[in-house]
């Protein structure tokens, strides 16, 4: 359930214009952490819980990043693919 969270988080409110987690800025990071606290009783202090948490989003990002470029693929030039994007980013 919070992997599945996490991926909703990542899919909605992450900034895709980064190739790769560790490109994302730390805020967003923090603001996806806050908001899968209010849903999860996790103790964000203790560095198992937060770096298990971090690997995840990183994870759902790669996933998410890897079914956009398939998406992409699809298409014979690249504003095709932009006249018709996934429903994930409608």
């Amino acid at each position: 359930m919070l992997s599945h969270d996490l991926g909703a988080i990542i899919r909605s409110k992450c900034p895709i214009n980064h190739g790769y987690w560790e490109d994302v800025p730390e805020d967003p990071k923090k603001d996806f952490i806050d908001e899968i606290s209010v849903n999860f009783d996790i103790d964000l202090d203790m560095v198992g819980p937060r770096g298990y948490i971090d690997l995840v989003m990183a994870g759902r990002f790669r996933d998410f990043k890897q079914k956009l470029h398939k998406h992409f693929q699809l298409f014979s030039s690249p504003e095709e693919a932009l006249a018709n994007p996934p429903f994930e980013i409608i």
